[in-house]
């Protein structure tokens, strides 16, 4: 099955309206099994679930990737981007659906009450191997498009950006190599023209990826890429079949689990869905999935994100707001 991208036009935005219909989706399946998901797939935006959450509810994905806009809309302050983490869970709600936090990853909690108490904004990132999550996986894209905005290529200095926005939560280096593959993924679609073989597009950004942490100076960063060589070669990896891939909340599952998902559907729907009925960490899944699908069919009415399930997103007038704030800040 040959995969094309098939949006006319590149829209940065695309990207992050695909992460929050995902997150949307897959709420009210998140911890599910896959073998009930099975018998009663999702088909659809639904909602009251697992959180018992109104239709078009999205979680900490969405909330954590909008204050990472929001902060980014004044320049890259690492500062400015906790403190509305910190305002987020424990005072203002400002980025919720319904003005309360119903779902918060353990290890956001940790790193934002670390912040809470005092600590360094780039010491406050749970390091522990056990603590890789998908945290700072989920809410990554706004950094990844602030630094591409200049046009240049993914380099180091770059790289750093992105390192240092996953460790306001998440410092071990198999969660800075997973958020760095996902921008190299991210740079590769953005520039790919329409009718490109997908595969072979996410390819150029695995390979880029890979050279990039292999011949770094950060030691750490090379061994961590141990735990994403299922990826290394996209053409054996897309062969695999669902009961060889995980869903859980493991940054590197999560990841693999999104690109699996991207690599062997043929529409923004039939993807989003497939990783939702996948189980386990369902919006997650469907968050990074989505937004890498959402640079590959972009809002087109075929194939691209359904209109009708960006509408149906809770507050969707004042994420329009947010989208269009953010798209400028990178304009300039």
């Amino acid at each position: 099955m040959v995969i094309e991208m098939m949006r006319e036009h590149v829209n940065q935005m695309d990207g992050l309206w695909g992460l929050m219909v995902g997150d949307a989706i897959g709420v009210p399946a998140e911890f599910k099994d896959r073998e009930m998901l099975h018998r009663m797939p999702v088909m659809m935006m639904t909602g009251f679930g697992t959180h018992w959450q109104e239709v078009g509810t999205w979680s900490d994905d969405t909330s954590m990737t909008l204050a990472t806009m929001d902060s980014l809309c004044r320049g890259l302050d690492y500062e400015n981007m906790m403190k509305r983490f910190k305002d987020w869970l424990f005072y203002n709600k400002e980025y919720t659906p319904h003005g309360e936090v119903f779902d918060v990853g353990g290890v956001c909690r940790r790193a934002i009450k670390n912040y809470k108490m005092g600590f360094d904004v780039l010491e406050c990132g749970i390091d522990g191997e056990g603590s890789n999550g998908n945290g700072s996986l989920m809410r990554i894209l706004p950094a990844v498009l602030f630094v591409l905005k200049d046009g240049k290529a993914l380099d180091e200095n770059k790289l750093e950006v992105i390192h240092n926005v996953s460790k306001l939560t998440h410092s071990h280096p198999i969660s800075l190599t997973g958020c760095g593959i996902y921008a190299f993924l991210v740079e590769e679609l953005l520039k790919a023209e329409s009718g490109a073989n997908v595969c072979e597009v996410l390819q150029k950004g695995i390979d880029r990826a890979f050279f990039t942490y292999e011949n770094g100076e950060d030691v750490y960063l090379a061994a961590s890429l141990r735990q994403y060589r299922r990826m290394e070669e996209l053409s054996e990896f897309r062969q695999l079949e669902e009961k060889d891939i995980r869903s859980t909340g493991f940054v590197v599952h999560t990841l693999e689990a999104a690109v699996w998902c991207l690599l062997t559907t043929n529409s923004f729907k039939e993807c989003v869905l497939k990783a939702v009925n996948l189980g386990g960490d369902t919006d997650t899944v469907a968050a990074v999935a989505g937004s890498l699908e959402g640079y590959v069919y972009g809002r087109n009415e075929e194939d691209g994100i359904p209109q009708e399930w960006m509408k149906q997103l809770s507050r969707f007038e004042w994420l329009e707001e947010k989208v269009e704030k953010f798209y400028k800040t990178l304009s300039l």
